[in-house]
């Protein structure tokens, strides 16, 4: 059986195989960039192996290795993880108080001989798609949430007295659509009764009723604003953008967790 430690980092990787039946090292220190080329060159030189017969082992650490492990997934080659602590006691053993790029790949090599493996399996594969789309998910709402501040704080300025009649509800539908049509508080005042009851009705799907419309109307004429809207109506479709690739991406998720 031949041994493959592949040592990860963000650019390149570096790989060493060794023969477990001997222990005699057949190539070492192998270094390929972490994109198509690199691992196409990995796949070259270890076109020579069975697959059977060749175990790959990495240290399961950051996300680097992923897409290494999905494409040698992909080829049929086994992949095992190992735990890092089981490399530095390699490293311990071997009297080195640094860590060495030129050698940790044969420490992972040999490491496959003295640990349980656990190999990498489709479920695995789907965890690392899972995890990079919650990971996604959760920064997109953090960035939502940015905008909503950004947006609220704009409003105290371009029309403070929205927040004493919608108080929390400023981010909903009904006020998103009105101010993306109307951004700025001269407009809305100038809006027939009819209208922006009518628009503020169909966008809250009913919730919204005629009596809060012409009082919103009334508020927009005497409001005490500064007359800007520009960025209002650009944080307002950034916002529907986040929204929108959340959604995006739940589905996503919630496809990955049916299988």
């Amino acid at each position: 059986m031949f041994l493959l430690g592949i040592d990860i980092a963000k650019l390149n990787h570096v790989a060493s195989c060794i023969d477990s039946s001997n222990n005699e090292v057949v190539f070492s220190n192998f270094k390929f960039k972490n994109d198509f080329k690199g691992f196409s060159a990995l796949l070259n030189k270890i076109k020579s192996f069975d697959a059977k017969n060749l175990i790959i082992g990495l240290e399961s650490t950051s996300h680097y290795g992923e897409n290494l492990i999905n494409f040698l997934f992909i080829h049929d080659f086994k992949v095992a993880l190992i735990n890092p602590l089981q490399t530095s006691h390699l490293r311990k053993a071997n009297i080195r108080d640094a860590k060495n790029d030129n050698l940790d790949s044969l420490n992972i090599a040999k490491s496959l001989l003295f640990t349980k493996l656990n190999f990498v399996s489709k479920k695995n594969i789907e965890c690392f798609s899972l995890k990079k789309l919650t990971r996604f998910r959760s920064n997109l709402i953090k960035q939502r949430s940015k905008a909503k501040i950004q947006l609220t704080s704009l409003l105290d300025l371009l029309f403070p007295e929205l927040q004493y009649l919608f108080k929390s509800k400023i981010h909903s539908k009904a006020i998103y659509s009105l101010l993306k049509k109307y951004p700025s508080t001269e407009e809305i005042a100038a809006l027939k009764d009819d209208e922006i009851s009518n628009l503020l009705y169909a966008s809250s799907k009913g919730h919204f009723k005629k009596e809060k419309s012409i009082e919103l109307k009334s508020l927009a004429k005497t409001t005490v604003g500064i007359k800007d809207t520009s960025i209002s109506l650009h944080l307002i479709q950034l916002i529907e953008l986040y929204t929108k690739q959340i959604k995006d991406i739940e589905i996503k998720i919630t496809d990955i967790v049916k299988i």
